[in-house]
């Protein structure tokens, strides 16, 4: 059921191809195609039936394609006296395979042998090429060599390679080299006059940006009303991106500067355009703010880095897991499901059967006493993967008995005892009387506007709710 995997039963091979949206059935009559149809990997319902397919190859490294005189070469040029002899045999063997089409257990181990090109290989000669801050590409570039030099040295020193083993990382060197020979390049430079579009008839044009940094106030909220009654005065534009919106708004307007509060960017910008003699600001984050000169007008961008010393960062959340359909694919042999009506089963197969004048498939599921239930692929939405919270193995529930109801009954009466627990305790609550809290002072906001992260929309209603109930 994902993209770049293959499946056989019997006479059917599922195929995923890594470029499309669906994956391919094709069912075979002996060594003849019968069939190619698209089909829904949740559902196993068909699609649409097509008469070809072609299908790349799933993975990057491909050493049974790679010239293998090449590889020769490379094997040769290996200094293996760091090695230890099973290291040494373990390499040769692994090789030897890979360039016979077997599959490696450690492929991406060998990927300096096999995979020798770049994403720049994929450009034709007309492609724009946009580098986006060349001296900090640069100082990547030096960043990433030193760091695969370290490793590299380490893996020698251990053993766990040889010298001279071919490596697919591409040194700095080899990048700007290819990176030269493209014939179009935009350099991107936002804080300088620095953006050239070079060409194969080599001239050049040279826009020039103008964007600026701003200046840094870390809360001195007294000298940033003076620049911005300033700016104001000059007609100069002033966007401020702040999750501190509201504060600066009490403490620009008891300067006697106007300022508004506008939902969005675009908004703020269509605004600001309209009416320069005000403050505009967005409550929301950016990384950094900028200026820009535009005729003998300025645009002055600020965020909660200058304003404030430091801005929001969005905090990094873990995908949460979710029940997700069964698809055929997640189905091993051995493994316990859990039929919606029949319980806990194990599944120990597929096979064919005619039905109605028709040949479908069925997964086989064996419960208690070795008994067994057909059910068609087409009803997988009824099973799920059986799961818990240790690694006991269930038991199976035996067929043909009220085993399976009763547990399902006692399940729905826990969750009812639970409920009606849980509504008589905060119906307890609601008739207690609770103590007031004051409402939030400037201090308090302070407090709030200074937590280094961006809340989420679940977060702010739980906190509105909290001092609603307060």
């Amino acid at each position: 059921d994902t993209p770049g995997s293959i499946s056989r039963r019997g006479g059917i091979i599922d195929v995923y191809p890594t470029a499309a949206t669906h994956p391919y059935r094709i069912e075979f009559f002996g060594s003849t195609v019968e069939s190619i149809r698209l089909f829904d990997p949740v559902s196993q319902l068909s699609l649409q039936q097509i008469e070809s397919i072609l299908i790349p190859p799933a993975e990057e490294c491909l050493p049974s394609i790679v010239d293998k005189q090449e590889i020769e070469n490379l094997r040769n040029q290996l200094d293996m006296d760091n090695c230890s002899e099973i290291e040494q045999l373990r390499i040769a063997n692994d090789l030897t395979m890979a360039v016979e089409g077997y599959t490696l257990d450690e492929p991406a181990f060998y990927q300096g042998f096999f995979c020798h090109g770049s994403l720049l290989d994929f450009l034709d000669t007309e492609t724009l090429l946009v580098l986006e801050n060349p001296s900090d590409l640069e100082s990547e570039q030096i960043r990433l060599d030193e760091k695969s030099g370290e490793l590299r040295v380490m893996k020698e020193l251990s053993g766990v390679i040889p010298r001279q083993f071919p490596s697919v990382h591409l040194t700095g060197s080899e990048l700007n080299d290819r990176i030269t020979s493209m014939p179009h390049k935009l350099n991107v430079t936002p804080w300088l006059a620095d953006q050239t579009i070079s060409n194969s008839k080599k001239h050049d044009l040279s826009i020039e940006i103008g964007f600026t940094p701003p200046r840094t106030y870390f809360g001195r909220f007294d000298v940033l009303a003076k620049d911005i009654h300033g700016w104001l005065g000059n007609g100069d534009s002033v966007l401020i991106v702040s999750h501190h919106s509201s504060r600066i708004i009490e403490i620009l307007h008891g300067q006697n500067i106007s300022a508004k509060l506008e939902p969005s960017i675009a908004k703020a910008v269509l605004e600001n355009g309209n009416q320069g003699n005000r403050a505009v600001l967005i409550k929301t984050s950016l990384e950094e703010g900028w200026d820009i000169k535009i005729g003998n007008k300025t645009i002055h961008l600020l965020t909660d880095s200058e304003i404030i010393g430091h801005s929001k960062k969005r905090a990094t959340r873990k995908a949460t897991s979710f029940n997700k359909p069964t698809a055929l694919s997640d189905l091993e042999t051995g493994s316990y499901v859990v039929h919606i009506e029949h319980g806990i089963g194990r599944f120990i197969g597929t096979q064919h059967m005619d039905v109605d004048g028709g040949e479908r498939e069925y997964l086989t599921l064996e419960y208690a006493g070795s008994d067994r239930l057909y059910v068609p692929t087409d009803h997988l939405d009824r099973i799920s993967l059986y799961s818990s919270s240790g690694d006991r193995k269930p038991i199976l529930t035996r067929l043909g008995t009220q085993e399976w109801t009763r547990a399902k009954d006692k399940t729905r009466a826990s969750a009812k005892t639970l409920a009606i627990d849980l509504l008589s305790i905060y119906a307890d609550r609601e008739i207690l009387e609770g103590i007031p809290f004051p409402p939030d002072t400037p201090w308090q906001t302070e407090m709030e506007d200074s937590f280094p992260f961006e809340e989420t929309p679940d977060q702010l209603i739980t906190i509105q709710d909290v001092k609603l109930d307060m």
